[in-house]
C-alpha cells in the first residue's frame, strides 16, 4: 500500500510541475524574454501577447503590400499563398457562421 500511495504522490508532483511548466509559456506578461539578452519591460502597458499580434499584423500588411499586383489578373507566388488564406477565411469561417452576405461583408474584418 505504501508503494501506491508513494507513486501516487509522485504523479502529483509531475503533474503539479507540468502544469506551471505549461502555465508559464501560455501566460501573458509585460515583460519580453529574449535568449541571451537581458529582460526588457515593455512601455505603455504592452503585454507580449500584444506585441506578438503587432508584429504578425505588421508582417500580413507588408506581405499584401509588397507582393500584391494590381495589374495581374491571375495570382502567383506569394500573392497566391496570400489568395488561399483569405479565401480559406471567408468560405470555412465566414459564411458557415455568419451567413452568406454578412460573410462576405465582413472576410475583410475577419481576416485582421
Amino acid at each position: 500500500m505504501n508503494v501506491l500511495a508513494t507513486a501516487a504522490s509522485e504523479q502529483q508532483l509531475i503533474i503539479k510541475k507540468l502544469t506551471e511548466y505549461i502555465s508559464a509559456h501560455v501566460s501573458d506578461s509585460t515583460a519580453w524574454h529574449l535568449p541571451f539578452v537581458p529582460i526588457h519591460e515593455l512601455p505603455f502597458g504592452l503585454t507580449l501577447h500584444m506585441v506578438m499580434m503587432l508584429i504578425a499584423a505588421t508582417f500580413l500588411v507588408v506581405m499584401f503590400c509588397m507582393l500584391y499586383k494590381k495589374n495581374a489578373r491571375v495570382p502567383s507566388g506569394v500573392t497566391n499563398l496570400l489568395e488561399v488564406l483569405v479565401v480559406f477565411v471567408r468560405d470555412e469561417i465566414a459564411i458557415p457562421n455568419i451567413g452568406e452576405k454578412d460573410g462576405r461583408r465582413l472576410t475583410p474584418l475577419l481576416c485582421t
